[in-house]
């Protein structure tokens, strides 16, 4: 069993005179004054889309198109807001529907910004069909998840749909007792992950301690692997009680854990 402890400790501190003062404040950079946003949807850059910068007056410092990278930036020394205007081509066989054009806007975007907006998987790519080769014992309905697209099936072979992916993927394979591994592949139209072990689930405790009265603590574990998100318990209130939740039993992964104080 793995417990995960988060601390809560509030200790009265002083300080004088600098730590580690080699420098004055010139050796440090200048503060960032620009604002840049990234659009892309998956691992997919996406050009061509109409990006506002406007002052916190709302007079408009700049109108930028994404460039071949999907970024836009303009000076906002004072910040301001920035609205992002996309427009979708048309469809493309077998799709039918038009999809509308989106508008999304930041209030109160600061000087050094570094936003990013998409959507997880590039729609606009075509679709692909891809095999997923897991363990032939593996029991159950399989799960295959990846950045790009999913799909479940029975073992060996799963076959799954994927949209832009790029050269390397997450494959992450459940199976029907919700045993399951993490691998990351090269891109082709049979990943074989056959050799790989399934490995049961965990059971975590998280708690919280020395927790001031009327204080609330929610908590939240994320496994991730190159910035896909695997799995996460959502939030789990522990300033009372400790939540006990299972979790994959993975390696080669990012564990992140969120705490929301209120």
């Amino acid at each position: 069993m793995r417990h995960l402890l988060l601390g809560l400790l509030l200790l009265p501190a002083a300080c004088t005179g600098s730590i580690g003062d080699q420098g004055g404040d010139d050796d440090l950079p200048p503060p960032s004054t620009d604002v840049e946003i990234r659009i892309h949807d998956g691992n997919t850059p996406i050009a061509g889309v109409s990006v506002i910068f406007q002052a916190t007056d709302e007079s408009v410092i700049a109108e930028i198109i994404t460039d071949a990278t999907g970024t836009a930036l303009a000076e906002m020394p004072e910040g301001g807001n920035l609205t992002v205007i996309r427009s979708y081509p048309p469809p493309v066989a077998p799709e039918t529907e038009q999809r509308p054009t989106e508008v999304y806007t930041y209030v109160g975007v600061e000087a050094g910004d570094r936003l990013e907006l998409g959507h997880k998987i590039d729609a606009a790519a075509l679709p692909q069909a891809i095999n997923v080769q897991v363990p032939a014992e593996a029991p159950g309905t399989i799960k295959v998840t990846t950045p790009c697209g999913s799909g479940e099936g029975t073992a060996p072979l799963i076959p799954i749909t994927v949209r832009g992916c790029d050269s390397s993927l997450a494959v992450y394979v459940m199976d029907g007792d919700q045993s399951s591994f993490v691998k990351q592949m090269p891109y082709s139209e049979l990943v074989d992950v056959s050799t790989e072990a399934l490995l049961g689930k965990l059971s975590s405790t998280i708690t919280a301690t020395n927790v001031t009265l009327g204080t609330t603590v929610n908590v939240e574990k994320r496994l991730e692997m190159g910035g896909f998100s695997i799995y996460s318990t959502g939030n789990q209130r522990i300033d009372t009680t400790p939540a006990s939740v299972d979790v994959p039993n993975l390696s080669g992964i990012d564990e992140l854990l969120l705490a929301q104080i209120t």
